[in-house]
């Protein structure tokens, strides 16, 4: 900023500054859809409400909203059991992101994340990594990714409600599209290899990688779908 003339493009080779991509994460929970853009607020669009001529809503201003992290990078709703989970948020009370916190809300109350001795809101904040990049719902838990490990996050009741175990490291996701399941495999790209999840994390295969991890730019990853 501040050299040379307005509107002429810079070269590219003398810059340092590289920006995430904004990429939004879309969920359902029932017939609605809850929005988030990453590391930004939470969006709640009623399908009943005047359908597409009505604006989402922040979900912390719908009736009985209480605890909503301010800022998340990325979003999922956990199967069977229904709570939306937030990943790299803001605690608390804070307005400060921490990109390795996981909050819930109460189960079946999108809008609710203040945990109390009758609900089953909370949080847990993971260890391996420095950010939280991926969250996907298979069948029996809710597949977390950060940028060095893979979690799976289980439903088990009160008091806990969820329990969390570390899978597998080094295996770390790149982007919050660069990850799918199918038919409760997870396959996703990490930095230097394919990996898939069908019980165990494995590096998957491939005949693209060396022209795929060779030629991609680093600094862009995070743009990968």
């Amino acid at each position: 900023w501040g050299e040379g003339t307005w509107n002429t493009p810079r070269d590219a080779t003398s810059s340092t500054v590289s920006l995430s991509a904004t990429q939004w994460s879309i969920v359902l929970w029932g017939e609605d859809l809850i929005i988030n853009n990453s590391n930004g607020q939470l969006y709640y669009w009623d399908t009943s409400d005047n359908g597409e001529t009505t604006r989402a809503a922040l979900v912390s201003s719908e009736v009985g909203a209480s605890g909503v992290p301010t800022s998340v990078h990325c979003i999922t709703v956990s199967f069977p059991d229904r709570h939306l989970v937030a990943g790299g948020c803001t605690p608390l009370g804070s307005t400060t992101i921490d990109s390795m916190l996981v909050r819930w809300s109460n189960q079946e109350d999108f809008v609710y994340f203040t945990p109390t001795s009758t609900n089953t809101a909370g949080d847990q904040r993971l260890e391996v990594g420095t950010k939280i990049i991926s969250m996907i719902p298979t069948k029996d838990e809710t597949f977390i990714q950060t940028d060095e490990a893979a979690y799976g996050m289980s439903f088990v009741g009160p008091p806990f409600t969820f329990s969390f175990r570390l899978v597998a490291v080094n295996c770390g996701a790149v982007s919050i599209n660069g990850s799918i399941n199918v038919d409760s495999d997870v396959y996703w790209m990490g930095r230097s290899n394919f990996f898939v999840y069908n019980g165990a994390v494995q590096e998957l295969p491939s005949s693209v990688q060396d022209y795929v991890f060779d030629r991609i730019q680093l600094d862009y990853l995070d743009r990968t779908r």
